[in-house]
């Protein structure tokens, strides 16, 4: 499991990253596009969501389907938590 220092310090590693609110968690963009996003402070579940390529998302998701899993709704566009 990754701390969520750990997961902020990844994202901020990409070229042109910055930080942003999104409802109130933390969103990582680039060029205002969303890559990523970590679940709000005050959730006891803490969960990171990325968008990945339809092919990344699948390799994931059937090589570790209790930590990958696409989210709802927005799965089918990539999003994975």
């Amino acid at each position: 499991m990754v701390s969520w220092h750990a997961a902020k310090t990844l994202a901020m590693a990409l070229p042109e990253a910055e930080e942003r609110d999104h409802f109130g968690s933390p969103s990582f963009r680039v060029n205002g596009k969303i890559f990523a996003q970590l679940s709000a402070p005050e959730n006891d579940e803490r969960r990171a969501l990325v968008k990945l390529s339809p092919a990344d998302q699948a390799a994931l998701t059937m090589s570790d389907p209790d930590t990958f899993l696409p989210a709802p709704h927005w799965g089918r566009h990539g999003w994975t938590y």
